[in-house]
Formats: C-alpha cells, structure tokens, sequence
C-alpha cells in the first residue's frame, strides 16, 4: 500500500519559508518507508524564484511534476501555490526519470528511459505516471503513443504542464528542481498495487449528438466531416460561423472511435483548407458530437469523480486528479469552485491532489480488454492508488 502526505504553500518568493512551511506540513504525517518519490504541481512563479529548486534540493528522493495555473491537496489550494505529495511505501517501489527533448521525434528521445524503467528483465511495471510537455504545434498523443509501444502497453496516466501565461510558453514539466519546456518525465510503479483509473468528461446530455463522422484527418488536425471542410460543416449546423472555428473552444468535440475509445477534444484555431486544429489526435471513421458545458456541470461532474474514487478505496491509499484547463476557464469567475467541492468530499477521507491540466493522459480499457493510451482534452483523470 502507499500513503501519501502533503504539504502546500504560497511562499514563491522566500525559499526557507517555504521549506518550513512544506517540512512543518509533512512532519505530521508520519515517518518514510522503504521506497518514497515526491510529486509537485506549482505556478511556475517557483520556477523562476528559484524556490522549486531549493525544496528539491532537500529531500533524497525526486520530486518530479508540472507547473499548473491552480493546484490543491489535503494541506490546502491556491491558483499561485505549490502543491507537494511524498508517496512512500514498503511493498511499492517507484523508478523515475527525464527524457531529452521528443520535440520531432518522441521515440527516439523516450526509448532509452522507457527501456530502463521497463526493460530490466525483472518485475514488470504496474503503470507509468507521465509527464509530457505541453509543445506548440505537436499533439502530445505523438508521446502516448510513443511510450505506449516502447513500453509493451504499459497504462500511462498523467499530464501535460499548463501555465497562466496566454501563450501557454513557460508550462514546464519539473523533474528535481529544474524546468524543461521540451522533455518529457516518467515514473515506473512496481510492487503490490492495483490502481484504479477512470474519466469523467462531458455529459451525456450536453452533446449534441449527430450522424456525422470524420472522413478525413491526420494527426491533431481535422481536415473533413461527412465530407465538408471541418468550418463548413460547422457552420451548416449552426454552430459556428463561416470561418469562425476559434468560437468553439468552450465547446468540445466528442470522438466515439472505431476501436471504441472516446476522445474529447478542444478546437484551438482554424487549419489549412477549412480545418480544425484540436488539442489532440482526430480519429478518421469516429462518430462526432459536440458539447456545451456550464460551471455547474463542471462542479457536479467532479462530485461524481470524487464520490467514486471513494466508492474505488478498498485497501487503496490515495487519489490523483487531473483537470483539464478548460475546465476551470469553464468556471468563470469562481474558478475555485471544482477544486472546493472535490476538497469538502475527499477531505479527511483519502488523501488526494487536483491539479489543472494542458493535456489529460488516461488509460482507457477497450472491449477486449486492451489498454489503449489516450490524451484527452476537457476531462476530468482519476487514478485511485
């Protein structure tokens, strides 16, 4: 079993402060066990301080995450924090490591760390905790698939980093203190453990569903539906304007794929020819709908989430919750509302973090049983462990 302990704190100008708030905090939790790993998620304010470096530098373990525009934990949350989990554990081992740059080419850059995390000829890994970086103009599904295949088809759940600057250039994903715009982090979990991971996105009656499907696309662009230019058939359904894809960013697109994953995707910007540029992968063959969402919708969807993450303990010992960007933009001006409804339902019951998200990264079972790795936009990622 693991047990997790946190700490938070808002102290991104004063290294000692925050050292002894995070190391007060921690202290009450109880003593290490035989395998420990640290977890953080902070605006990137602690980047640039020089403060994530100094709270790295005191633990003998890595501290390995992403920036986020907000975070919580058990210990507290804040849109300009720094959120820090330990997991430690007898019978739980963790492996951790930093790629180069996968910036063109992912495999090349993630072959090595994966063959070493996974390639040891001993016990296999459980699943990889993944962090990919959030790059301009390459679908992170590239990176999925990546360590997917190098893996042996491993379940990867994470994140993308995300910031709170609008052109998004400064997410970073952390490993040991440093900041790395274009490499990607994993951690290997191996020993008695069985975690249980699941999504909450859209509801069901919020998409307006259709017969359509995607006849043409490549990669995150999505070129053609029923045979019309993305822009064209949006606009012959009255929900865009010609040429004005940029106005459904608040409204995902729902994929319900051939090999029975379902995807949800946010529309960035027009592409070439009348094509959409998405967050992640296009899926040609999958069925299409399209969702709006409200601030209650997405409070009500993260009660669900937390309330079967409590329905999923058994003898588990902690919650990770990942939360599309989208979603707390969604929120308006109360955009602390997910994160305090997860807090009042998970609080002094398990010990969990949330944490916003560029890219949701979640295994999804398909009708065989086959794990198939996904990166998913709008959504709400669980893992109970």
């Amino acid at each position: 079993m693991i047990k997790m302990y946190s700490a938070f704190t808002e102290e991104a100008d004063d290294a000692a402060a925050a050292i002894s708030e995070l190391e007060g905090a921690l202290a009450g939790g109880g003593g290490l066990l035989a395998h420990s790993i640290g977890l953080v998620h902070c605006h990137q304010d602690f980047v640039t301080s020089g403060v994530l470096r100094a709270i790295s530098e005191q633990f003998a373990f890595p501290v390995v995450g992403i920036t986020t525009n907000s975070a919580a934990n058990d210990a507290g949350y804040s849109a300009f924090g720094l959120g820090l989990q330990v997991l430690t554990s007898d019978d739980v081992r963790f492996e951790a490591g930093i790629t180069g740059s996968v910036k063109g080419n992912p495999r090349e850059a993630l072959a090595p760390l994966v063959g070493r995390i996974c390639g040891g000829g001993g016990e296999p890994a459980k699943f990889l905790l993944a962090y990919a970086p959030l790059i301009i103009g390459q679908s992170g599904d590239s990176i999925v698939k990546a360590i997917t295949e190098l893996s042996g088809g491993l379940p990867v759940f994470g994140s993308l980093p995300i910031s709170d600057e609008a052109d998004f250039a400064d997410s970073a994903v952390l490993y040991e203190g440093e900041a790395y715009l274009e490499a990607a982090a994993l951690i290997g979990f191996f020993g008695e453990i069985d975690p249980v991971f699941f999504t909450i996105d859209v509801k069901d009656e919020n998409i307006l569903k259709t017969d359509a499907l995607i006849t043409r696309a490549e990669d995150n662009i999505l070129y053609c539906i029923n045979g019309m230019p993305t822009a064209q058939y949006t606009e012959s359904i009255n929900l865009a304007a010609a040429g004005g894809l940029e106005s459904l960013l608040s409204t995902p697109f729902v994929l319900d794929c051939p090999d029975g994953a379902r995807l949800v995707r946010s529309c960035f910007s027009n592409g070439p020819c009348g094509s959409a540029v998405l967050g992640g992968d296009a899926c040609t063959g999958a069925k299409v709908g399209f969702a709006v969402t409200e601030p209650k919708d997405i409070v009500e969807t993260a009660a669900v989430a937390a309330e079967r993450a409590l329905l999923s303990k058994g003898g588990r010992g902690a919650v990770f919750m990942y939360s599309c960007a989208g979603r707390i933009w969604s929120l308006g001006m109360d955009d602390m509302a997910e994160i305090e409804k997860v807090r009042s339902l998970l609080l002094g019951q398990m010990p969990f973090f949330l944490a916003y998200s560029g890219g949701e990264l979640y295994p999804q079972l398909a009708g065989d049983g086959a794990v198939i790795n996904t990166m998913q936009n709008h959504s709400l990622v669980v893992c109970v462990l």
